[in-house]
């Protein structure tokens, strides 16, 4: 299948520039370093998750879903920006948020804004930290048993379709890069559940 081929709903504000950063080639007298500014790509404060959400949520609609089941740490940017991109479409969003034992979760910055944007918002304990076990499936068949149609993202956005994002991330880079006569030696990546990674290493 074509990635053109696959469900999304088109909601970032792409393509994010590709700027050069020539300050901070010039303290570390080192050779020209580009940032890709996904931090612009626009929903509910930006960040790489918009690129997954558009394909992750565009297979949930394909499949009939309603509400989105998200998991992720009490201060979680998939959380937040999940809430966020469902409003715009008219999903519900539940959110199963986890933390040690005790651990304080004071209703500030990213758990701020789930609740602001309307998310229902489960507080678990995991242990390890991004352990949650059986708990998102028996918050899916809680959803069932009220008429509702869950779709449950795998922590992080980490799936094919998440992949998706990044791949599709990596040609428009290519092509920015091909504009603007850049050969790239390195591409650095922040790496947390693996899927933004997968993608570009796909698309490369």
């Amino acid at each position: 299948m074509r990635l053109t081929e696959l469900p999304r709903i088109c909601l970032g504000q792409l393509p994010t520039p590709l700027e050069e950063a020539k300050r901070l080639s010039d303290v570390l007298g080192g050779p020209r370093i580009f940032f890709k500014r996904d931090d612009l790509t626009g929903i509910g404060l930006g960040g790489n998750k918009v690129r997954k959400l558009e394909f992750i949520m565009g297979k949930a609609i394909e499949e009939g879903a309603d509400t989105l089941v998200v998991c992720g740490g009490f201060q979680s940017n998939m959380a937040r920006v999940s809430a966020a991109m469902a409003n715009r479409i008219g999903m519900k969003v539940e959110l199963v948020l986890g933390g040690l034992p005790g651990e304080p979760r004071p209703p500030i910055a990213n758990l701020l804004l789930d609740h602001l944007l309307g998310a229902g918002i489960r507080l678990v304990d995991t242990v390890p930290r991004w352990e949650f076990g059986e708990c998102l499936q028996e918050v899916a068949e809680e959803l069932r048993r009220e008429g509702r149609r869950p779709f449950v993202l795998a922590p992080g956005g980490s799936s094919p379709e998440g992949m998706a994002g990044y791949f599709n991330a990596t040609l428009e880079m290519a092509r920015q890069l091909s504009e603007q006569g850049i050969e790239p030696s390195r591409i650095y990546v922040a790496v947390g559940s693996g899927s933004t990674l997968g993608g570009l290493v796909l698309g490369a």
